[in-house]
Order: structure tokens, then C-alpha cells, then sequence
């Protein structure tokens, strides 16, 4: 019934403003393309949301320098200074669209960048006005998985049960903005199997959080009271947004950011709660933050504290005794020096545990648990040298850790880009909001050699690829022994014209793993090898009709070989009057999980979903909104699963008795105010 209404008024509605943003289309460009790995699909939804608040900032072309065009999503070094240069040389830009005169610009990179691009300056509002002046908005969704798992159900060997709330997802938000100068956010969220007003949650949502963000006040450049996220030089000391990996771009490896972010996302371990500001003397920025809070762990009196746990979930008995057990302080400092060609940053950061890390229980965890007290410090550099743009950054652990990361990127021709990368972390170095652009996740027991290329053959046809090369000098899960392994990728693509676009990929991925059969206590390292294949096409039949069709194959072997496929073709239909309906049918047939192919899909406005396939199956999804008043939108998204060879779905407590899942979301967004 509810899905025959929304569809009634995607037809019916009366106004011709779109339902879909910007930040949407730049978010499935950058997931496509990276082939998201589980720990980064975690904040797709927030990065969405981050990128959605860049499209109302919009950075002014005619205001920017180097160093902040390119923190601009999909722009590389060299492109932000022919930007600059441009612009000194004819006097500014009139439009956005003459994005498209400045050398090494091509027309993939600028459809990515005009969404957060502007050449109006804002009018900077009186104090007393930001409060009247701004934009609000009141976000509800809600969403539920259809069929009842075993955890929600009392069995045999328990009374109760195992989840102790209700299978419904809740997601409050409130924003009120004035572009560029002030936001105050608010968000409040209930995960499916987390209790709501009850139990632990007794006064109502599992999570909350917010901030108040002031921004370009003289040399006031940033303060924020509330939740917040750093990022300093190339990740090694702290990197809390999110930065494609490899993947989304082949010469894109160079870390770049504002330092100081209001955080706004639900991911409830990376991000700090506080204080912070930056200031602007000159050519010197100064950031420092204070920030304490809470973090899931379990705790023993004896042996202290074990793994942080990272997925915010307390459904369980279990998993609410871990929650907000360990208390941690945050103290950081970063002075960034910056000219024209080059620039310097120093960063502090000292993180204090209310309790010692417990006695590692697995030989792989003795370097992994964070020390109860650490300070780290780094210095990190951009330079150009010619069109040679050399970056990197060297962090020192007290006492006498030290963890390094080098690279270049060089336009070898008009055509041709080149980008280099070295690094070198030790096994024992550890920093607890490390994020560098590695293999792994973390910033510790890797050193790795990574070269990409990208080559514009001509208007039409690009080609690019990279080679990875990492070791670990000690073990990590289910890997008992040090370590190799590479990895390579090369993507080609066809545009036949703005609309209708061919690519093609293919990454083969060779790592050292246990040999989990090998009928003794010691598990030696065998290679395994995942070959995936990928071609996908983008059409456009008429303004009010466009799709996607894409064939995925996946081949793994450690000892017999598996096999994956995936299919779908979607559909996008622009409807009267501002209104989009999607539509995607999927088959897929795997042969394991080792064999399981990730899949971007359109979503509820600035929401976010990746779902993995694996086993025998069909999926489809209807997604789509309406505008229901002037003030009110609305929008829906049904999707459903059906597995062939297995009479059940899901896992664990996760299981369901049926071999299919059928999931709703439903959002609504009430906006007023602005100018």
C-alpha cells in the first residue's frame, strides 16, 4: 500500500525540483570506481552526507588557492595549480563552465567538480543575523527488514530474545546552515535489534551527536563545539574523513583536506567530541583540539581493556556490556605553513586510555593494542618541483617509533600521468586514528611500493591502471607468518558521447593466507589469487530515460578454484515535474564467499547502500521520492532477494526461515528558511 502511494504521487506531484542531489552521483562515481572494501563501506553513508554539505559550501574558484581546489573530490595537485593559474592569468572565472578551457582539465574530472564549485562570493552575515538567516531541515527514515530473523525470537535454548529491540532502523537529523559561515547539526539513530525508549536506550535513540560550526570569522577560520574530525598530512598520525583508496583513481594517492571538519555521520567510533579550532595568521594555519569520550570495549578489572570495538551496534546483552566502557582523551596540535608551490604542516597528538590494553590472546594482536598513553608527532610536505609534485609525510611514536610515507605524481605528457608511492610502517607502531593510503587499514606492519598510470589516448578513450606491492614484517589474522602479496588494476573507458559511456576493469589480487586445511595446529601460507573482470555501460535513450547494464565475473583459488557472476541492468526514469524512479533487476550465482561481488545501488537521499552478493540468486529494487508539499518531501526505496539453492537466508542470529529478504526504507525531509 505505502509503495503504491509514493508511486501515486511520483506521477501526481506539481513541482519541478529534482529529488536527487549532487553529492549523490559524485558518491557513486568514487564507490564504483574504488571497489569499496567492508571497513570503507561502513561510512559510505556519511561521506554522502559530508559531500552533500560541500555542494551547499561550494568552493568559490575565484577565491582558492592550490592547496584548497585540491582538496575538491577527483582533482589531482596539477589540476588545482592550472586552476590558479588560469585564473591569474585571465582574471577570474565568469562561469564554471570554463572549467573546460583550463589546461589538463578533461570532462569526466570537470562533471565531477561542478557540483561544489561556485564563482559567487558569499556575504559574510553579521553574528547577530546567522541565527536568522539559514537554511533548516528535519530528516526522518525509518526501515525494517520484512522477514523476522532468529534473534528476534525466543527458541528452545532461550527464553528471551537474542536481540532485545525491535527489528525497525530510526535515523533523526537536523541541520540548519548558512553556507560557508555556521551549521548546527543534530543526529539521533537506532539500529534494527537495538532497543528504543527501553532498556538501555530509556531515553529513546541508541546514538546521538552534533555540533556547532562556525567558520571564516576574520581569522577565525574554524571552531567547533561538539563532534568533529581531524586530518593531518598523509593519515599517519590521524585521518577521520573519508579518502578514496586504491581503486578510485589510479595517479589519485595524495592525501588532502581541510584539517578541522563538524562531523555529522552515525559511524560511532571515528570521531572526536569536544573542542577544536583553526586560525588563520597569514600563510599559517593553526589547529588544536581537545576532545573526551566513549568507546565500546570490554573491560576486565584484571587484565584491562580488550579490542575497541568499532561497529556501534548494542542489540545484544553482550554487546551493550561493552558499550562506552573506556573512557579516551584526545589532545592534538597542528601548525600547516603554506606558499605558492609548497607547504609544511607539524602535527601533536596525544591520546590517554582510562585503562591499560590487555595481554594479547593471539601472537598477531602483540603489536595491535594501543598503548594506555601515546604521543605522536609528524611533520608532512607538498611541493612543487616543475610540474613534479612531491608529498609525504614521517610520524614518530614515542619512544623511537617512526612511520614514513613518500610519493610523487608527475604528468610525464599532456596525455600521460605518473604517481609513485613508498611506504614503511613498522609492526609496532601504532596510532589509534591512523588511516594512510595503504593496504590495510590502521597505519602499522606494512611496507608496500605502489605505481599508477593514466593515459587520455584521446577525447574519447582513457586507460589507467596501478601496481601494489606490500610485505607485513608480522602476523595478522589468519596470516601466521610475515607475509606478500600485490595486486594490479587497469580500467579502460569509452565515451561515445556526455551520456553513453563503456567501461571495462579488470584487478587480479594475489595474497599470502593460512592454509586453514592443512590438518595441524601450524597453518603454513599458501597464495591465494582473486581475478574479477567487469564491464559495465552507461546509456542514455532519451532526457527521461537512461540505464546501466553491467556483467561482473570473479574467479578465487587457494587450491580449487570458485567462480562468481553478477548481472544487472538499471533503469532511471526522470518523471514530470522534478520527479526520478529507479529500477534494478540483479542475477548473480557464486560460488562462496570468497567469490562475492560488492554492487553500488541508488538509495533515499543521502542515504547509502553497497549490499555484497554471493550464493544463487535474484534482487530487484524500486527507489524513488515525491515532493508532497512545498515544505514536505518523501521518499521510498523496496528491495528483495531471492536465493535459489538454499531454503534458508542469512547467518547466526541474523538467520532467516525463508530464501528470500525483503528490506524498506522510508525518509522524509521537512526544509525551510534560507535565501
Amino acid at each position: 500500500m505505502l509503495l503504491c502511494l509514493v508511486v501515486h504521487q511520483l506521477v501526481q506531484a506539481q513541482d519541478n525540483e529534482s529529488l536527487t542531489e549532487p553529492a549523490t552521483g559524485a558518491m557513486e562515481q568514487l564507490a564504483e570506481r574504488a571497489g569499496l572494501n567492508e571497513t570503507e563501506l561502513q561510512t559510505t553513508e556519511d561521506v554522502q552526507y559530508e559531500l552533500a554539505g560541500e555542494t551547499i559550501r561550494k568552493l568559490d574558484l575565484n577565491q582558492a588557492d592550490e592547496w584548497r581546489l585540491s582538496r575538491l573530490p577527483g582533482i589531482t595537485p596539477n589540476q588545482a595549480r592550472s586552476i590558479a593559474a588560469y585564473r591569474r592569468q585571465l582574471g577570474g572565472f565568469t562561469n564554471v563552465f570554463e572549467l573546460q578551457n583550463v589546461p589538463g582539465m578533461d570532462e569526466t574530472t570537470i562533471r565531477l567538480l561542478l557540483p561544489f564549485v561556485s564563482v559567487q562570493v558569499n556575504t559574510m552575515l553579521p553574528l547577530r543575523q546567522l541565527l536568522r538567516e539559514g537554511e533548516q531541515q528535519w530528516w526522518l527514515r525509518y526501515g525494517r527488514r520484512l522477514e523476522t530473523a532468529d534473534g528476534y525470537r525466543a527458541s528452545a535454548r532461550r527464553s528471551e530474545p537474542y536481540y532485545t529491540g525491535s527489528p525497525d532502523q530510526l535515523l533523526l537529523r537536523y541541520r540548519y546552515t548558512v553556507p560557508g559561515q555556521l551549521s548546527l547539526s543534530l543526529v539521533a539513530e537506532k539500529d534494527a535489534g537495538e532497543p528504543f525508549m527501553k532498556g538501555i536506550n530509556r531515553y529513546g535513540f541508541d546514538f546521538y551527536g552534533g555540533h556547532a560550526w562556525l567558520r571564516n570569522r576574520k581569522c577565525l577560520k574554524e571552531l567547533v563545539i561538539g563532534d568533529f574530525n581531524l586530518q593531518m598530512g598523509q593519515g599517519l598520525v590521524c585521518w577521520q574523513s573519508w579518502s578514496p583508496g586504491k581503486g578510485s583513481g589510479s595517479v589519485m594517492i595524495s592525501r588532502s583536506a581541510s584539517v578541522l571538519k563538524g562531523y555529522t555521520g552515525v559511524n560511532e567510533l571515528n570521531f572526536l567530541r569536544g573542542a577544536a579550532c583553526t586560525l588563520g595568521l597569514g600563510n599559517v594555519e593553526w589547529t588544536t583540539a581537545a576532545s573526551c569520550r566513549l568507546l565500546d570495549a570490554t573491560v576486565d578489572s584484571v587484565t584491562g581493556m580488550g579490542s575497541v570495538s568499532a561497529s556501534g551496534y548494542h542489540r545484544s546483552v553482550n554487546e551493550q556490556a561493552r558499550k562506552q566502557q573506556v573512557g579516551l582523551q584526545t589532545y592534538t596540535t597542528s601548525l600547516v605553513w603554506q606558499q605558492k608551490g609548497y607547504k609544511i604542516g607539524l602535527h601533536a597528538l596525544g591520546n590517554f586510555f582510562n585503562a591499560s590494553s590487555a595481554t594479547a590472546t593471539a601472537p598477531y594482536q602483540y603489536f595491535d593494542r594501543p598503548s594506555q598513553h601515546s604521543w605522536h608527532a609528524s611533520i608532512d610536505y607538498a611541493l612543487f618541483a616543475g610540474s613534479t609534485y612531491w608529498f609525504g609525510e614521517v610520524a614518530w611514536q614515542y619512544p623511537g617509533k617512526v612511520a614514513m610515507v613518500h610519493g610523487l605524481m608527475v604528468p610525464l605528457h599532456a596525455r600521460l600521468d605518473l604517481a609513485v608511492q613508498y611506504r614503511q610502517f613498522p609492526k609496532d607502531y601504532v596510532s589509534f586514528w591512523a588511516s594512510p593510503f595503504a593496504e590495510r587499514t590502521g597505519g602499522n606492519n606494512e611496507a608496500g611500493l605502489y605505481a599508477g598510470l593514466r593515459l587520455k589516448v584521446s577525447r574519447r578513450v582513457t586507460c589507467e591502471g596501478y601496481w601494489d606491492m606490500f610485505q607485513s614484517r608480522w602476523l595478522q589474522y589468519l596470516v601466521d607468518a610475515p607475509a606478500w602479496g600485490h595486486e594490479w588494476q587497469m580500467l579502460w573507458s569509452y565515451r561515445f558521447d556526455k551520456q553513453n559511456v563503456l567501461t571495462a576493469r579488470i584487478q587480479y589480487r594475489q595474497k599470502q593466507y593460512n592454509l586453514s586445511d592443512a590438518g595441524t595446529s601450524f597453518y603454513p601460507l599458501v597464495a591465494s589469487n582473486r581475478l574479477a573482470a567487469r564491464m559495465h555501460y552507461d546509456y542514455e535513450l532519451s532526457p527521461k530515460v537512461s540505464g546501466a547494464i553491467r556483467v561482473e565475473y570473479c574467479n578465487y583459488q587457494q587450491g580449487a578454484q570458485q567462480h562468481g557472476f553478477l548481472f544487472y541492468h538499471h533503469i532511471s526514469l526522470a518523471l514530470p515535474k522534478g520527479r526520478q524512479l529507479q529500477l534494478r533487476t540483479s542475477w548473480f550465482d557464486m560460488d562462496s564467499y570468497d567469490t562475492r561481488i560488492y554492487a553500488y545501488e541508488t538509495d533515499v537521499l543521502y542515504g547509502a547502500s553497497v549490499p555484497f552478493f554471493y550464493n544463487r540468486g535474484f534482487r530487484y529494487y524500486l527507489n524513488g521520492g515525491t515532493r508532497l508539499t512545498r515544505h514536505l518531501y518523501a521518499w521510498l526505496k523496496l528491495g528483495q532477494t531471492w536465493y535459489f539453492n538454499q531454503p534458508t537466508s542469512g547467518s547466526g542470529y541474523d538467520k532467516i526461515n525463508s530464501n528470500h529478504q525483503t528490506d524498506v526504507r522510508v525518509q522524509l525531509r521537512y526544509r525551510w528558511g534560507g535565501q
